[in-house]
């Protein structure tokens, strides 16, 4: 959630059993950023929005050369596991981040600086 308000996400969702909501949000991105938690990470894919599985497996576009798309929503696997493969498989981009291992908040704040810094994502404006 940190990362998400950190760079002005437009929604977050999760799925799963250990999802906690503001365990770690010291900035309180809750207040500005929905957060939604569903059965099934795919049933909240907004209309028109193209999922991006962030994943490390061997048909992953290296996250350097990978361009984003404008209404993008990117899924990301668990610390301790991976994103499941029938979810990789609906999905039209899977990108890889190039480093040994990190966090799913590292990952998360690596890929939308990444996307801000490419010029296809709009930070919001300091208040």
């Amino acid at each position: 959630m940190r990362a998400a308000g950190a760079f002005g996400a437009d929604l977050v969702v999760a799925s799963g059993r250990r999802c906690k909501p503001g365990a770690t949000d010291t900035g309180n991105a809750y207040r500005q950023v929905p957060f939604l938690h569903l059965a099934h990470i795919l049933d909240g894919v907004p209309f028109r929005a193209t999922p991006v599985v962030i994943e490390r497996c061997s048909q992953a576009t290296s996250l350097e050369s990978f361009i984003h798309p404008d209404r993008a929503y990117y899924i990301f696997g668990p610390e301790d596991g991976a994103v499941l493969p029938q979810v990789i498989a609906t999905c039209r981009h899977v990108v890889k981040i190039n480093a040994a291992s990190l966090n799913l908040a590292a990952c998360v704040s690596i890929v939308l600086y990444d996307r801000q810094q490419k010029g296809s994502y709009h930070a919001p404006s300091a208040s």
